[in-house]
């Protein structure tokens, strides 16, 4: 079981991506804007960071950022999700920190795939 922390302002969404990645057998906590996103993200210990980049007060883009300058001894694994298809935010997710990015709308699969993979990975060891 692996603790998910989910960042996402689409309610429905939200929901949907918590309880399946529940059925998984992972413990998810959510919440709906950027500014609490950041500070849970900087008071927890999370095997996995779910970002949407548009969110109220913060992107998800900008929690990276952050968490990246914070130099966090471990930072939890960071998938992105967005409507934003841009290759320039695609590559700005990726240079902040995030290690994976989806496209919404994304299948359910897909977003379990990428959830397993990086899981899969040995935690982010920053000095």
């Amino acid at each position: 079981m692996a603790r998910i922390f989910l960042a996402e302002d689409q309610r429905e969404l939200s929901r949907m991506i918590s309880s399946s990645l529940r059925i998984e057998g992972h413990q998810v906590e959510s919440v709906a804007d950027g500014q609490s996103a950041l500070e849970r993200l900087l008071e927890g210990k999370y095997d996995l960071a779910i970002l949407d980049i548009h969110l109220p007060g913060m992107s998800g883009v900008e929690i990276c950022n952050q968490l990246q300058a914070r130099g966090r001894a471990n930072t939890p694994h960071i998938l992105v999700i967005s409507a934003d298809a841009d290759p320039h935010q695609i590559q700005s997710c990726l240079a902040a920190g995030a290690e994976a990015y989806l496209n919404k709308p994304f299948s359910l699969s897909n977003l379990l795939q990428s959830v397993d993979n990086l899981l899969g990975k040995e935690p982010i060891k920053t000095s």
